[in-house]
């Protein structure tokens, strides 16, 4: 019924102006301002307390998730930069192992083919 605060003061306000009266009304409504106004300023205050604090938090907070973040960023590329070295070097002992294949095979059929020219004379 009542959503805000200030549908509140407005229906307190006439409310406080059918009871007081025509002699204490202004005077009740300059209380009832007075109030207001202070209620204001003090949830005023609070907020900027509760900003204030809370960028303190996220300062001192920020500062470590940052290391740690760079940290862990550094390890990952350290590990990226270790398995590309790990990958090459078994792709350099693959085909070195392909090449003294390739040598032995084409050293058989060298044998194989100068056997055969000896077995037809």
């Amino acid at each position: 019924m009542l959503g805000s605060l200030d549908d509140f003061l407005i229906v307190l306000l006439v409310g406080i102006l059918l009871f007081a009266g025509d002699k204490n009304s202004v005077n009740s409504i300059k209380n009832l301002m007075k109030g207001y106004n202070e209620f204001k300023k003090r949830r005023d205050e609070l907020m900027a307390e509760l900003r204030r604090e809370l960028n303190e938090v996220t300062e001192e907070t920020a500062t470590p998730v940052r290391e740690i973040s760079n940290k862990f960023r550094s390890g990952i590329q350290e590990i990226n930069s270790n398995y590309s070295e790990v990958k090459n070097s078994f792709q350099d002992m693959r085909v070195k192992l392909l090449e003294e294949r390739i040598k032995e095979l084409e050293e058989e059929i060298q044998k194989l083919k100068s056997q055969t020219k000896s077995d037809t004379k």
